[in-house]
């Protein structure tokens, strides 16, 4: 693995070849082979083997009030948690664009593209593409 500069790894397990960027921080993860984190914040997360994260891209780990949070299990139902801090898990072979941000609990499967910006809040079934779209509005002043 390769840590960059000023960058805080806590914790946490990187795979082969993975890299946390410079400007990084990595706290209690699991980080896959092939992986790369380029000045992200990822927490309590499982992350896969070849997924990207972006310059500003993180994983939320802990609900604003401090209580447990939701997830889905293996049967595909929301279930409340013991957990307060738990971040994203993430399969393999996906990616998220800049400041991409993953809410506690959430799980993207692999082959998934999140874009840019994107706050996602539930779960994101295998090989699916997330963007936002902002939209502009001009006026004279």
């Amino acid at each position: 693995a390769v840590v960059g500069d000023f960058t805080m790894v806590r914790g946490s397990y990187l795979g082969e070849s993975a890299v946390a960027g410079a400007n990084s921080e990595v706290v209690r993860c699991i980080i896959g082979d092939n992986s790369a984190l380029h000045r992200a914040y990822v927490a309590d997360s499982l992350i896969g083997s070849n997924v990207h994260f972006a310059g500003g891209s993180s994983t939320a780990n802990e609900r604003l009030d401090g209580s447990p949070i939701r997830s889905t299990n293996h049967h595909g139902e929301k279930v409340l948690t013991p957990l307060t801090k738990l971040g994203a898990i993430v399969g393999d072979d996906s990616a998220f664009g800049g400041y991409a941000m993953v809410n506690p609990g959430v799980q993207v499967g692999s082959g998934c593209q999140i874009g840019q910006r994107v706050s996602l809040y539930s779960d994101v079934p295998d090989n699916m593409r997330v963007t936002y779209r902002q939209q502009f509005s001009f006026s004279e002043i």
